[in-house]
């Protein structure tokens, strides 16, 4: 009966924790490519064949039973509590955030200038060796690689201070105080190597599909402006007549507006 209660108190939790991260990724993704921006290639493998919204259930459905069956089995007996609803999830909060800048971030330049970015990190990566390519991407990511190796140090340093130190309890402690805060600490340690690894996961995507024509950077979003004749040479006419090194157009995305050239 306690491995049942367990088990669905595990289930409960962590879906509740993944459906967030779940809705996050789709704001993330609303306006972007989920080829060039989704780190798990799992998702973005089910999505070509059943869709966003069925990958996530199919997802949800695989990974919460385990992990709930994980807890239930194993966790609960040896703690005592459903630990790894929380381990798991607390994986699924870090991305929520993550997933949320990218959103907002987005929305501030907008999707296109965020995908032009992403080309231009795709045309300089595609010009650089394997060395080459490793090392711009440690530098764009530095402080994400710091925090890796700084967590992988303080974990292997925690543990083996742990070994010399031999703790008392005085009076009972809270099974919940005890576990769970060396957990979160965990989890947020080991979440940057797992950002940095998907880093170099999505750029490697990033790559393949940039060799697709269809796919290539220098197409993809790239803005088209239909002007007439008569604007272009109306425009070169008053910069001759100017003495101007430039023109200016000035753009706007209504079609019952028309375009304003500036001669500078």
């Amino acid at each position: 009966m306690d491995a049942i209660l367990a088990y669905f108190y595990s289930l409960a939790t962590y879906s509740c924790f993944q459906f967030f991260d779940m809705y996050s990724t789709k704001l993330a993704l609303s306006k972007l490519q989920i080829e060039k921006h989704e780190i798990n290639p799992l998702l973005v493998f089910l999505n070509k064949r059943i869709g966003i919204n069925a990958s996530f259930l199919l997802m949800w459905f695989v990974i919460a039973n385990s992990v709930a069956a994980f807890d239930a089995l194993y966790i609960q007996n040896i703690f005592g509590l459903t630990l790894a609803c929380f381990f798991f999830g607390m994986f699924h909060v870090f991305a929520v955030f993550n997933n949320l800048q990218i959103h907002f971030e987005t929305q501030f330049v907008g999707a296109d200038n965020f995908e032009r970015n992403t080309e231009f990190l795709i045309r300089e990566l595609r010009n650089r060796s394997s060395f080459g390519k490793v090392a711009l991407l440690l530098r764009l990511n530095l402080f994400s690689v710091f925090l890796s190796l700084f967590g992988i140090a303080t974990l292997f340093l925690s543990i083996q201070l742990l070994n010399f130190l031999q703790f008392r309890l005085v009076e009972p402690i809270n099974a919940f105080l005890l576990y769970f805060p060396p957990m979160m600490i965990l989890a947020l340690i080991l979440f940057f190597p797992v950002k940095v690894f998907g880093m170099f996961v999505i750029c490697r995507r990033r790559l393949q599909l940039s060799k697709s024509p269809d796919n290539s950077p220098q197409n993809d979003h790239a803005p088209l402006v239909s002007l007439s004749v008569d604007v272009l040479e109306t425009a070169l006419k008053d910069a001759r007549v100017n003495n101007a090194k430039y023109v200016q157009f000035s753009l706007t995305r209504k079609e019952d507006q028309e375009t304003e050239c500036n001669s500078q």
